[in-house]
């Protein structure tokens, strides 16, 4: 059940639904997740990061791409420059410099997974499910 919160915060919610531990590491060929995003809540105008951690067999010398969805959409032209307020961090997690929600427009809302390339083979972190809490 969601939390009720008073109209001094407007919140924006975003909830990863992730698989029971038991199941491990998701991974494909050599390319293994070993930090997929998790549940996070964030404040209006207050950072969030979601991180994305991997592993290759060492053997390996391809780089592996690592790309951001939101609302299953790709986050195309994300850089590692800190300037910019959706920034990829050196690990390549995302990172939200400060969230934005406003009655006209809420661009931070929704959910978010990362996927990784190697070669051909691609693999997605768990597919998240979208939860957002109302102010009241």
């Amino acid at each position: 059940m969601l939390k009720k919160f008073t109209s001094t915060y407007l919140l924006v919610l975003l909830f990863f639904q992730l698989q029971p531990k038991e199941l491990g590491a998701r991974e494909f060929a050599n390319l293994r997740f070993i930090h997929e995003p998790q549940n996070a809540l964030a404040v209006r105008g207050q950072p969030v990061r979601f991180d994305c951690a991997y592993e290759v067999v060492q053997s390996l010398k391809s780089s592996v791409d690592v790309t951001w969805y939101h609302n299953d959409k790709p986050m195309l032209g994300l850089s590692h420059s800190a300037s910019n307020r959706v920034h990829l961090l050196s690990n390549n997690s995302l990172y939200i410099a400060k969230t934005i929600q406003t009655e006209v427009e809420q661009p931070d809302i929704g959910t978010y997974h990362c996927a990784l390339r190697l070669e051909s083979a691609r693999v997605f972190s768990h597919q998240p499910e979208d939860k957002q809490a109302c102010p009241q």
